[in-house]
């Protein structure tokens, strides 16, 4: 009878670990939805559809859903063609400069998100970008661009780029030989990045309380109307 290596089981077990870590929250969440009570409370002393009722029948909600999901799919639909040329690019290149350049690409996943916020906050205050639609796709493509970069660019590691390289000897084109070749084997990579870019956009707090405006509110992660006012009053402020 064949025996699992002992490392092998512990590495299984602290996976599984890590994994109920993360998902123990989510299981808590869940059932405190349905709860009935005035204040959400674990475990739920009885089950009701009031607080999804509450927000199905709630306008303001039901907007701010519309616009972050708008805000989420606009991302993803840009974020994931510059994000596969980004690191289609990256792969193939053997210059330093796209090393310095991936590094660049890659700054949003290290800076702390706030300060990250901030910095475009104020650089949006000075070409009239604050309190836009367009403005806030911009912010979220900025920071959705390194979950496509890193799930394409270890998708290509697998891909053997001879394979490329045949096609274009028989009269492809590059750009029809990534389509016809490249693209249907890293469609998985390109797929996942896609999603990771889309909850990127549907979560970030901080990039959504940077761009304040009336008529634009984002949920779930939206600021509070105070929060917007004080920060487009400091726009204008810093705009001057």
């Amino acid at each position: 009878m064949k025996t699992l290596p002992l490392g092998r089981i512990a590495f299984v077990l602290f996976c599984s670990l890590v994994l109920l870590y993360l998902i123990l929250p989510v299981l808590i969440i869940v059932p405190m939805s349905f709860s009935s009570a005035r204040f959400l409370t674990f475990p739920p002393p009885s089950l009701s559809l009031r607080w999804y009722q509450e927000y199905i029948g709630n306008a303001a909600w039901m907007q701010a859903t519309r616009v972050t999901f708008t805000v989420a799919a606009l991302t993803v639909l840009i974020a994931t063609p510059l994000g596969v040329a980004a690191a289609y690019a990256i792969s193939n290149s053997k210059l330093r400069i796209m090393r310095i350049i991936h590094l660049m690409l890659m700054l949003p996943l290290v800076v702390p998100i706030i300060i990250t916020a901030v910095g475009i906050f104020f650089v949006y205050a000075k070409v009239g970008l604050v309190a836009t639609m367009s403005g806030l796709v911009l912010a979220n493509v900025m920071l959705g661009l390194p979950y496509v970069i890193t799930s394409v660019v270890a998708g290509l590691q697998s891909f053997d780029p001879a394979q490329e390289m045949v096609a274009r000897s028989l009269g492809m084109s590059r750009l029809r030989s990534f389509f016809a070749v490249t693209l249907p084997q890293i469609k998985a990579s390109v797929v996942t990045g896609g999603i990771f870019a889309f909850i990127s956009a549907w979560t970030k707090l901080s990039s959504a309380c940077s761009f304040p405006a009336a008529n634009i509110s984002r949920s779930p992660s939206g600021c509070s109307p105070r929060c917007a006012t004080k920060l487009t009053r400091r726009s204008q402020r810093s705009a001057r």
